[in-house]
C-alpha cells in the first residue's frame, strides 16, 4: 500500500511539474538539462536508488549522477545507461519512430509542385 500511494503521489507531483510541447522551445539549453536532471533524479528516487547506487550500476562516478541531476553535462552514452537503469528507456522510443509511407499517387503530385529552381524578376537582378 505504502509503494503504491508513493508512486501515485510522485506521478501527480510529476505531472505538475512537467513541461508541455509548447512552453519547452522557450527553455535554453541550460534551463532543458536542469529540467532532465529533475526528471531523472525523481525516477531514480521513484526506483529506491540512491546516487551511489545508480553510478555503481551504470559504472560511472557518483559525482556523475549529481552533476547530472543539477543539470549539469553528461555523455549521450550516460544518458542512456540512467534511463535503462530506471526504468525509462522507452521515454527515447519516438526518436525511432519512422514517418509512415506515402501513397506513390500522394508522393508524384508532391514531387511535381516541388521547385527546381528560383528565379527572380528582371526589377531583382538590378
Amino acid at each position: 500500500m505504502y509503494i503504491t500511494f508513493y508512486n501515485y503521489f510522485c506521478t501527480i507531483n510529476c505531472n505538475i511539474t512537467m513541461l508541455n510541447r509548447s512552453n519547452i522551445y522557450g527553455l535554453n539549453d541550460k534551463q532543458i538539462l536542469s529540467e532532465l536532471g529533475k526528471s531523472l533524479q525523481r525516477k531514480r528516487i521513484n526506483s529506491f536508488m540512491t546516487q551511489k547506487e545508480l553510478a555503481e550500476k551504470i559504472g560511472v562516478n557518483p559525482y556523475t549522477v549529481t552533476g547530472m541531476e543539477k543539470g549539469r553535462n553528461v555523455s549521450l552514452e550516460t544518458f542512456i545507461r540512467i534511463l535503462r537503469e530506471v526504468g525509462s528507456l522507452e521515454l527515447l522510443y519516438t526518436l525511432f519512430l519512422q514517418p509512415e509511407p506515402i501513397a506513390p499517387s500522394v508522393l508524384f503530385k508532391l514531387e511535381k509542385k516541388k521547385k527546381m529552381r528560383v528565379r527572380k524578376s528582371k526589377n531583382e537582378t538590378k
